[in-house]
């Protein structure tokens, strides 16, 4: 009998002991690819603006880092370039900016028409191609111009 209970105290220790391993080795990530085209708000130039973007989430809970890369191409009513802005944003470090004066942004519809008050989210349209292809542009134009 007290061997028996001792058997079931030690597969109870050992089941314990590996679901706690296993836990602390695998790291939570996730990693979003998108474009798409959105209004401006308030406090922003022009009326839309075309925007691709990296946003890669680490851990959980406290221990949740984030990482983004966003290009924000802007435009007026009718359609006409503004101006750029890349944001490389870490949970550590925050915002760091850069305004270009030449649009950047990838895979966006070219017969787009602006319409007030409209999301258009593409990166639902993307296949895992385009976004391994996208990822690379912004990744690319990050290391050229930041």
């Amino acid at each position: 009998m007290k061997k028996g209970i001792m058997i079931v105290i030690l597969i109870a220790s050992l089941t314990l002991v590996t679901a706690c391993s296993g836990g602390e080795t695998e790291l939570d990530s996730d990693e979003k690819i998108e474009a798409f085209i959105a209004n401006t708000l308030g406090n922003e130039e022009g009326a839309y603006k075309e925007v691709n973007s990296q946003i890669i989430m680490e851990g959980s809970g406290d221990t949740l880092e984030v990482e983004a890369r966003k290009i924000e191409d802007y435009y007026s009513k009718q359609g006409d370039y503004i101006k750029t802005i890349l944001t490389h944003s870490t949970t550590k470090e925050g915002d760091v900016t850069k305004e270009l004066n030449d649009p950047l942004t990838s895979m966006i519809p070219e017969d787009f028409t602006f319409e007030e008050d409209t999301l258009f989210p593409v990166s639902s349209e993307l296949s895992e191609e385009d976004k391994r292809q996208l990822k690379e542009h912004i990744l690319n134009e990050f290391k050229e111009k930041f």
